[in-house]
Parts: C-alpha cells; structure tokens; sequence
C-alpha cells in the first residue's frame, strides 16, 4: 500500500497549504485585508489614484483566508478513491513526509483533533502508541492496509487519526489481549470511531434546528464503553415509564 501514498498529489499539497495557515497566520491575513483597504481608501481621499491599487491588493490576503475556510479547512475526499492521498483526512495528510514511518503515523494521529479525542475518550495516550509501534514489527504498509480496512467497516468518509489510531493498535500482534487489558473490544473501538464521526456531523449542521440535545451534551455523554457496559441510564429509564 505504500505506493499508493502520492506525498505530491495536488490534494497532499493544498493540505500541506492548509496546516501552514495555522490561526496567527490568518489573523495577520485579515489584519492585512482591512489595513490595505483603508488606506487604499485614504490615498483616493486625498486623490491619489494609486489608492486604487493599494486597494485592490487587499483582494490577495482575503482570497487566501477565504480559500483556507471553504476548502483548505476540510479538504473533501477525492471522488476517486482508493489512494491514500484521496482518503486521508486534510489535517491528517498535512503532517506526513514522502515516507512515513509507524512512528510517524503514531505521531501524526495524535496531533489531530480526531485523534486526540479518541484517545482521550479511551485513555489512550500518545506514549502508549510510541510504544507500540516501537516494540513490534509492524511496517507501515501494514498500517495503511489496516487504515483502509477499518475506514471500510466503520463506513468513514475519511482515514481520520481516529481510524489510523484504531488501524495501528489492531496492527500489533495479539492486540486482543493488548485491549482486553483495557476492558475493550475491537467494537469499542470502532464505536468510538462512529461517535467522533457522529460530533462532526454535528458540528457541521450546527446551524439547523435538531432536536439532538446540543452538540455540548453529545460531546460530554457520548460512547463511554466501560460506563456504557457496567452502568444505567437513570434518566432514559425514567423518560420511558412516564
């Protein structure tokens, strides 16, 4: 599967674009923005004619802070699927190399917001992934075929850092009992997967009227597998005697 990862695809390089226009980034662009309008608009007050350009130069920054949130921000999968580069989640892709190593895919999952969640939910820290990694022979090829298999299962539109998190534990060797130890089970694992999924397409139509609680209330109840498996819902049980 290593083959199939194009480090200079057009889409890997609008998400390298992406990760660079980190938030101070686009906070200087749209100080620029209004700064190069102003005083465009200052020189044509004291009839200067190249206000005119000054001003039109503000056109630049704007279209870049504008390109980065309608499609830099969350870049779509690719229609074609099948390489890595078309199905790798924007923030996910922009922090790869040509080359990847297990170590650096650890890395990487955990450096995304996908990811983190994930491995806050399931106390999984970034330590434990290292270790993983480093004390198995698990290659990257194998890792990625994995990545797919799970992003397949678990009916993702994309291999986020959730599903090459999960691809990576389930890529070690007697990962059974590895999880086991944790009280969990590969469909904990991909239920957690589901879950951040689902609080994504949340916060996507945050602006529509659903009658789901709000998007605080998902976030902070959501998939608990040990809660989930040893507790009650007090709350459903008494909304379903009434």
């Amino acid at each position: 599967m290593q083959e199939d990862f194009q480090y200079n695809s057009f889409r890997a390089h609008k998400a390298r674009i992406g990760r660079f226009l980190t938030k101070p980034w686009r906070v200087l662009l749209t100080l620029s923005t209004f700064m190069l309008f102003a005083a465009g608009a200052a020189l044509l007050v004291y009839d200067y004619s190249i206000g005119w350009l000054v001003a039109s130069l503000s056109v630049v920054p704007a279209m870049i802070v504008e390109w980065w949130k309608g499609e830099l921000h969350h870049i779509k999968t690719a229609k074609n699927g099948g390489q890595l580069d078309n199905v790798l989640s924007g923030d996910l892709l922009g922090r790869l190399s040509a080359e990847p190593t297990p170590a650096e895919l650890a890395t990487a999952c955990m450096s995304v917001s996908s990811g983190q969640f994930f491995a806050a939910r399931y106390g999984i820290g970034g330590r434990f992934l290292q270790e993983l990694v480093e004390g198995s022979q698990m290659t990257t090829e194998t890792i990625w075929e994995q990545a797919m298999h799970v992003q397949k299962v678990t009916d993702n539109e994309h291999v986020s850092g959730s599903v090459l998190l999960v691809a990576i534990i389930t890529s070690y060797a007697g990962y059974e009992n590895l999880i086991a130890h944790l009280q969990l089970s590969k469909d904990d694992l991909y239920a957690g997967i589901r879950w951040h999924e689902h609080i994504r397409n949340l916060i996507k139509s945050h602006d529509k009227h659903l009658r789901t609680g709000g998007i605080a209330r998902d976030w902070s109840f959501g998939y608990i597998p040990l809660l989930s498996r040893f507790g009650q819902n007090i709350s459903a049980q008494l909304t379903g005697n009434r």
